[in-house]
């Protein structure tokens, strides 16, 4: 009997603390409502509710990107991974943006990326996927040739199921970053169209971001802000896409002569 209170106890006060963080997740609070995730799931943790785990992690990941932590939302989604092959690509926080003061370039980050690359018991594709970009984008030389080298597998691998074939197809996309330089006319930008047309709408904020990168660069401004403005409408909760989408979008505004435009972007900023 007294097993039996004890465990009652423990799912009202577990439901109870889910709802405060859903609470707090659907009003934006995403500071509290990870918090209040972090504690749900070391509960489930300790009673072994794998997929409430799960569940919870996918939240704290969510409302890290959300408060434009991307460092924090790669090491939970690393995490994650450990525990679930399959997690939901739409959260994947590749980094496709990285602000300067605020690089994946610190140590402990790649030695979580680097970790995960170097266990074979780990079968997500996701996660070597997020590995090895975050190696892609630092600032040692060989970390940085071994990640890009695993993306470029990862981009010419096996199709055979839905997931492979979208990581196929973002491993694809990051890639384009790499080769920016390379762009040089309107052309260019059709085959990147085409892969894109291939991308579920979920998974679409990072190549919409690297798209306006190349739009800009071959000289098709309006193209440039019409990719970099789906951020802030399409991924709201992606805050630091959102918000470089926004200042990229002013700032070529105001080189067309579009200055009340870019005001109003600047104001949403």
């Amino acid at each position: 009997m007294k097993q039996f209170i004890v465990l009652l106890f423990f799912c009202v006060c577990s439901i109870a603390s889910a709802d405060d963080a859903d609470t707090a997740f659907a009003r934006k609070d995403y500071t509290l409502a990870r918090d209040l995730y972090v504690q749900n799931r070391d509960r489930f943790y300790e009673h072994k509710q794998d997929e409430q785990w799960k569940q919870a992690s996918v939240q704290i990941v969510r409302c890290s990107t959300a408060l434009g932590e991307t460092d924090r939302s790669v090491q939970e989604y690393l995490l994650l991974c450990r525990k679930d092959p399959l997690p939901p690509l739409e959260y994947l926080p590749l980094p496709w943006f990285v602000p300067l003061d605020k690089t994946l370039t610190r140590q402990p980050y790649h030695k979580q990326a680097e970790d995960f690359l170097n266990d074979v018991r780990n079968p997500c594709p996701a996660g070597k996927l997020l590995a090895a970009a975050v190696l892609s984008v630092c600032s040692d030389n060989q970390k940085r040739l071994r990640g890009s080298q695993i993306l470029r597998d990862i981009a010419a691998g096996s199709q055979d199921t839905a997931e492979q074939k979208q990581v196929v197809l973002l491993a694809t996309a990051f890639l384009w970053k790499q080769k920016l330089p390379m762009y040089r006319s309107a052309a260019d930008l059709k085959p990147l169209q085409n892969v894109l047309a291939q991308i579920p709408e979920p998974l679409c904020a990072g190549p919409y971001f690297v798209l306006g990168e190349v739009a800009a660069q071959v000289n098709l401004p309006e193209d440039a802000v019409l990719y970099w403005m789906r951020l802030p409408i399409l991924f709201p909760e992606n805050k630091e896409l959102k918000t470089e989408g926004l200042r990229r979008s002013a700032e070529t505004l105001e080189k067309l002569g579009r200055r009340s435009q870019a005001e109003h972007l600047q104001n949403e900023m």
